[in-house]
């Protein structure tokens, strides 16, 4: 049996295809030749940024408790939500100052919490092996898909517009930001339009910084496109 080695590129299925050899190099073969070829399956991911650092966001300011259905999709927001793009915070010493970009400098010594969501789109939940939350906050956070809690750090007790938190968290401007696993979560999304809602506290209303920087991403293995080879092999 005489082999002859062959890859086709962007093959991403197991099938089953002819190819015609004609011409033979060194392959000890005369004529034109029909030969059946299996190709192994080769399984291929796609990471999608579904939120990204910069994006402009809905947010709102905690002077008083949002309506209850907030965080989820089909809410219409009034005209006390406004648009900004992350990073949102404010620092009155140094070191959020150069990272950023929505100031809500009003918020000291006037309200303890801000109120953000994002519209984001999916294609095929089924398909997602991955779904990761990145954020940078300070003080603490409940995060929401379609308004499903699905990660918080410090969250306030309980859950209002105006609680204080017991503990600080001190966030960070670096691009790095740090990764939460969301992969349980999957079932709460749907096909096309999703939102991510996220309720950030600090820790008490002369608190001298605060920061929210958010993104999301997902992996998938999409179903493996159609090959059709082309052309001779030699």
């Amino acid at each position: 049996v005489k082999e002859i080695p062959f890859a086709p590129p962007g093959l991403k299925d197991s099938q089953e295809f002819d190819i015609t050899i004609s011409t033979p190099v060194n392959a000890e073969l005369t004529g034109f030749q029909q030969i059946t070829v299996t190709v192994p399956a080769v399984p291929y991911e796609v990471t999608k940024e579904l939120v990204v650092v910069g994006d402009d966001w809905l947010y709102r300011k905690g002077t008083s408790e949002p309506p209850s259905d907030w965080n989820e999709l089909l809410f219409t927001p009034d005209e006390t939500w406004l648009t900004g793009a992350t990073p949102i915070g404010y620092e009155r010493r140094s070191g959020y100052e150069s990272c950023i970009v929505t100031d809500v400098s009003d918020m000291y010594n006037s309200y303890l919490s801000v109120y953000a969501r994002k519209i984001f789109t999916v294609d095929d939940p089924n398909m997602l092996t991955s779904l990761t939350l990145g954020i940078s906050y300070d003080d603490g956070y409940i995060a929401y898909i379609n308004g499903v809690p699905v990660h918080s750090k410090n969250p306030p007790n309980p859950i209002a517009y105006n609680t204080p938190l017991s503990t600080d968290h001190e966030g960070s401007c670096s691009s790095n930001l740090p990764e939460y696993d969301l992969i349980a979560f999957i079932t709460a999304l749907e096909p096309g339009d999703n939102v991510l809602a996220i309720q950030i506290h600090n820790k008490n209303l002369t608190s001298s910084d605060f920061l929210l920087i958010p993104a999301l991403s997902s992996v998938a293995t999409p179903t493996p496109g159609d090959f059709e080879p082309d052309g001779d092999v030699d």
